[in-house]
This record gives C-alpha cells, sequence and structure tokens, in this order.
C-alpha cells in the first residue's frame, strides 16, 4: 500500500503566504480598474445631462433651464430645472454619482434626496446653472477663481465653461483650502453616527479628481490638484464653511 505524502505545517503556510502576497500585489490593481469603470460611467452620466440641456436649449432659444433657487448648495438644483432635464433625456439616476464614496445617491433609503424639499431636489452633482433669485455669480474665496453662473448653450467660450461638475464638498476656514476637510464634512440631514458628506471619487482623505461637463456638451476628467475652491455657500459649520471644488 502506498502512502501519500501531506503537506507539512511549514509548506501550509508557504503557500497561504504566496496567496497573500499574490492578493496584495492583484487587489490593488483590481480596485483601480473598478474605479476606472465608475469614471467612465460618471462621465456618461454627465454626457447625458448636457445632452438634456442641449435638447432644452435648443426649444428655449438657447437658454438653460433657470427657475427659482431651492439651496445655497450647488446640488440644490431647483425642482422645475431637474425635472426639464428628466423630461428631455436625462433619467433620474443619472444625476447621482456612481463614486463610491458619494454622500448623495439616489434611492437613498433614508435620505430622499430626489424629494428634499417642496421646491427642490438634492442630486449628486454640481449645477452651474444660474437659479432665478440667485446670484449671477459663485461665490469664490479668491477674485481669479471667480465664475458666473451659467444662463446659455450657446457662450462664446463654451469649450472651457463648465455646467454641471461632480460635487466635491468640504469644510474650512482658509481661503485657499489647504486645510479643508474632505472626508467628515458635516450635514444636518446625515445625522447617524459616522455619516458624513464626502465626494464620491475619493483618494484616502482628499479628492482624487471628478468629471466636469463643459458648456459645448463635451466632457473631462479633472484632477483634485487641478482645482480650486470655486463656491463658498457662506453656510456655517463645525470647522468652516461649506465649500465646493472644481
Amino acid at each position: 500500500m502506498v502512502r501519500q505524502r501531506a503537506f507539512t505545517l511549514i509548506e501550509l503556510l508557504v503557500v497561504i503566504a504566496i496567496i497573500a502576497i499574490l492578493m496584495g500585489i492583484l487587489m490593488p490593481a483590481i480596485q483601480a480598474a473598478k474605479e476606472r469603470g465608475r469614471r467612465i460611467k460618471c462621465m456618461g452620466n454627465l454626457r447625458q445631462v448636457g445632452l438634456a440641456a442641449h435638447l432644452y436649449g435648443s426649444d428655449n432659444k438657447g437658454l438653460i433651464p433657470q427657475h427659482p433657487k431651492a439651496g445655497e448648495w450647488l446640488w440644490d438644483v431647483p425642482m422645475k430645472t431637474a425635472d426639464v432635464l428628466t423630461e428631455n433625456g436625462a433619467k433620474r439616476v443619472i444625476l447621482y454619482c456612481p463614486g463610491v464614496t458619494a454622500s448623495v445617491k439616489d434611492r437613498d433609503t433614508v435620505s430622499n434626496w430626489w424629494n428634499f424639499r417642496a421646491n427642490g431636489r438634492v442630486i449628486g452633482y454640481a449645477w452651474l446653472g444660474k437659479r432665478q433669485g440667485g446670484a449671477d455669480f459663485l461665490t469664490a474665496l479668491l477674485p481669479v477663481n471667480r465664475k458666473p453662473f451659467c444662463t446659455q448653450i450657446t457662450a462664446r467660450n463654451a469649450s472651457a465653461t463648465e455646467l454641471c461638475t461632480d460635487a466635491i464638498p468640504s469644510v474650512g476656514a482658509s481661503s485657499d483650502g489647504k486645510t479643508d476637510e474632505f472626508v467628515n464634512v458635516p450635514s444636518t440631514t446625515l445625522t447617524r453616527p459616522g455619516e458624513y458628506h464626502r465626494a464620491g471619487h475619493m483618494y484616502g482623505r482628499r479628492p482624487s479628481g471628478g468629471s466636469i461637463l463643459f458648456l459645448d456638451g463635451h466632457n473631462d476628467w479633472r484632477n483634485f490638484a487641478d482645482m480650486v475652491i470655486r463656491h463658498d455657500t457662506k453656510d456655517s459649520r463645525p470647522g468652516g464653511t461649506i465649500r465646493f471644488w472644481f
């Protein structure tokens, strides 16, 4: 009778160690591939938002949808504006970033963002169209970063003018934002332990960047290193005010 040789404890530990090393090598690549997929989907969402805005503009003398403002944060969108976009082909789900760390998601079981208030919806992107009764310019902390809200599709510099971007909120008190907090952005709605607002594409404690839709309909990815504070909501929270970057 031939006896079969079994693994020794040392051999088993070596095999386990090799598997652990391979997993350590492969997991970052797998996670990076998944994030690339989410970025592609995110950019596809914004492309459809752009198409909807252009369809509306073609029937309304080139205007961007404009309705009475429904909040100070850039993802606070007038209900009629959000509805106009969906009526022109932008399905509700594409108004929310698919990023794994996004705090504002479609079909949230706790926070009903789509019906957040009587006259407004909270979407997963920063909408830069002008609101009726609102300011003409975003509230940048530095004059060099000042930008107007969009009013028409046919602007002279449409290819360089942002219409909708990934929502990247922070809380801070400095004008350059170098000490801003991006992971634990305070919220009056997300009140359960550990719940805070944050961007959809994070790399550690800071955003990796975000998708940008331009007024002419094209979109691109912008690394966070190339972003600045474009809008300070003046909404004071512990740690400073709420800002949006793009």
